[in-house]
């Protein structure tokens, strides 16, 4: 404001979720009566958010977070023809419950045996992980690719994405598979459960249930025609409403001088 700027704009891209920095929240309530326009990245953050802070509900809008679609990778990180393979994308933090995630896939490793669980990234949790896995006797079927610059080998690569967080906003990395039309399994959280139902590209199971996110993981193991719907329900849905262009057209109307 005192460098006279034409229009503020803020952005909120994760949940208010316990436990609550009150003193983070009291300082964005003041902010954000200085701005213009308040985006959340997705409806739940929006809802999220003005129940948080009531005041602010007036100047607060949502525009999808968009992604720049990956290409289809040639150098697609091998698997066999029989395997199904499962990937997830992001930090190794405890907010991502991954714990779940490699349990769930243990229950499901014992009805599909041509499953495998890519992990991609890095973060406090990986030994933690690493170790649960070894414990599991999962050492042959899940790999831990460390943080990569460019995901979409990766991605390219799998069957299905699957993110098992307790709390989340809308990754990217859930629109950067569904540009490459890879469907997802997630949990009925924030932004994500959002887009999969709003888009139909995947699978939504209750956070903190292991045994629905089994269940889903071997669905769509052994339904060939199932993954090939969602696929195509996924790649459609990136294109019309999560693309890069969509969101900085959605950004550009907010800061139309004439408003």
């Amino acid at each position: 404001r005192l460098a006279r700027a034409k229009k503020v704009i803020s952005t909120r891209h994760s949940l208010v979720a316990p436990p609550i920095d009150r003193l983070a929240e009291f300082k964005y309530a003041i902010a954000g009566r200085l701005c213009d326009h308040i985006v959340g990245i997705c409806e739940a953050t929006v809802v999220n958010l003005t129940r948080v802070h009531p005041g602010l509900a007036a100047r607060t809008s949502c525009i999808y977070n968009g992604a720049a679609g990956l290409t289809l990778s040639a150098d697609a990180q091998g698997r066999t023809d029989n395997e199904t393979v499962l990937v997830f994308v992001g930090r190794l933090a405890p907010v991502k419950n991954l714990p779940l995630l490699v349990k769930a896939f243990a229950r499901a490793a014992e009805k599909a045996s041509q499953l495998r669980l890519w992990i991609v990234g890095d973060g406090s949790e990986r030994p933690a992980l690493e170790s649960l896995t070894a414990q599991l006797s999962l050492s042959s079927k899940v790999v831990f690719w460390g943080e990569q610059s460019d995901v979409a080998p990766f991605i390219s690569a799998a069957n299905a994405l699957v993110m098992s967080s307790h709390s989340e906003g809308l990754p990217v990395s859930l629109l950067e598979s569904f540009s490459l039309g890879v469907p997802a399994i997630v949990t009925d959280v924030g932004g994500m459960a959002e887009v999969v139902r709003l888009s139909g590209g995947g699978l939504v199971v209750p956070p903190g249930d292991s045994e629905q996110m089994a269940a889903a993981m071997v669905q769509l193991s052994f339904d060939g025609e199932l993954r090939h719907r969602l696929s195509s329900l996924a790649k459609a849905a990136f294109m019309e409403k999560f693309a890069l262009q969509t969101m900085v057209d959605a950004y550009m109307t907010l800061y139309d001088p004439r408003d």
